[in-house]
């Protein structure tokens, strides 16, 4: 807020006594340029008519004589000395201001910027002591304000460690109950959510048939006949069994997925060592989607970007893996580009496995056994792994050449 002009008032009483000194100056040889264009404008009044030019009264002087009165004027007399004033020195000092004039640098708008400026800047320099003391008094609040937050923080970390302490529960225990709890809050509030949309679901269906009721009241006079009735409650009977039974289906459907996802999951992950966890399909407004629980029913929230990866793909080889008899699912194939970048060392193989176990063909890119020789050789060897063919893709040409696509060639060598 402009504290650094503290202590400059007097750059700009300087600046402006220069600036006004610059600018008398400026003034002073425009004076000095106007007195001589007086001078000669008063000198060529003394001019006769028709004669204006000094270049006449220079021939007079040449010839000693004045060509006006027709009278000898030798030089040195006051004759001479008379029209010899006519075209005195004023011509050679007018030449020379206006030279002096033109050779200056002319700075007026330049200074008179600064000038301007500096004399906005003078204002705030009278308010910026106050300014100051203020910022001053507003730091001192706020480290005592911080002094006493830190106080108030100790007193929580000590209840904290007070409560750890009473629970008997280490840290990563106490990680899994806020997990959960978590997990927990998610799901109340998701089936509060639920209950809502049902109840109104509910009523405006008690209003249907409410409707159809008193429609079907006024359809016949009297009594049903009893076949009717009869027919009525077969036909619910027929209508429970079928939606029972597509319920049942689904059910069973959705479980062999299940079994499917986690059987192809297990084989992915198989050589990493960390928690695993059970691919669960949980259904949200008549979808499905797959998530990750643990063996207590509770969601696994923290999970990298490579499970996740891994998990959407057990899913999809498990709707092919799950319907393997018919001949639809030969036609699946799976190409990729470089999906084990995300995986880490550990999912390759597994992935490599699982993924020949399921598609008939597959057309995978990757990095991985390029960089990592151990990686390529069990790629190689591996029983359990069904290969079509491999190949390296590398570029033939120096590394100085290929800084342009039009020299970028390539060479393609199998490895099997």
């Amino acid at each position: 807020r402009s504290w650094i002009l503290k202590g400059t008032e007097n750059l700009f009483k300087q600046f402006s006594a220069k600036f006004s000194k610059y600018e008398d100056s400026r003034l002073d040889l425009r004076a000095k340029i106007q007195a001589e264009k007086n001078i000669q404008k008063k000198l060529q009044t003394r001019l006769p008519l028709n004669v204006p030019e000094p270049i006449h009264v220079q021939k007079m002087l040449d010839g000693e004589h004045c060509l006006v009165c027709d009278r000898p004027a030798k030089k040195g007399t006051d004759a001479y000395k008379s029209i010899k004033s006519l075209i005195s020195s004023s011509d050679e000092a007018l030449k020379r201001l206006k030279e002096d004039e033109e050779n200056r640098y002319n700075f007026s708008s330049t200074f008179e910027k600064l000038y301007r400026n500096g004399l906005q800047q003078s204002g705030k320099i009278s308010d910026i002591d106050e300014d100051i003391n203020e910022t001053l008094s507003k730091i001192d609040q706020l480290f005592t304000e911080k002094s006493q937050l830190r106080i108030k923080l100790e007193e929580i970390d000590n209840q904290v460690k007070n409560f750890v302490a009473d629970s008997s529960i280490d840290v990563d225990t106490a990680m899994k109950i806020t997990n959960q709890l978590q997990t927990n809050q998610s799901l109340t509030s998701r089936y509060s959510t639920d209950i809502g949309t049902y109840s109104i679901k509910i009523e405006d269906l008690n209003k249907e048939i409410a409707s159809l009721q008193k429609q079907c009241e006024n359809l016949v006079i009297g009594d049903l006949p009893e076949r009717l009735s009869k027919k009525v409650e077969i036909c619910n009977h027929l209508n429970e069994i079928a939606r029972s039974t597509k319920k049942r289906v689904y059910h069973q459907l959705i479980e062999q997925l299940e079994k499917e996802a986690n059987k192809h999951y297990q084989n992915m992950i198989q050589e990493n060592k960390s928690t695993r966890g059970i691919i669960k399909l949980i259904e949200y407004d008549g979808n499905y989607t797959p998530t990750l629980e643990d063996s207590n029913g509770n969601t696994l929230t923290l999970i990298n970007r490579g499970n996740i990866f891994l998990i959407k793909l057990a899913t999809m080889m498990a709707i092919i893996s799950a319907k393997k008899s018919t001949r639809g699912t030969d036609l699946y194939t799976l190409v990729s580009d470089a999906p084990m970048s995300v995986f880490g060392e550990d999912y390759t193989i597994g992935f490599c496995k699982t993924v020949s176990q399921v598609y008939n063909q597959s057309i995978i890119m990757s990095y991985d056994f390029y960089k990592n020789e151990s990686l390529r050789q069990q790629l190689l060897s591996s029983e359990e792994i069904k290969r079509g063919n491999i190949y390296v893709i590398e570029p033939n040409i120096p590394e100085s050449e290929r800084e342009s696509r039009i020299k970028l060639e390539t060479e393609i060598t199998s490895l099997n």
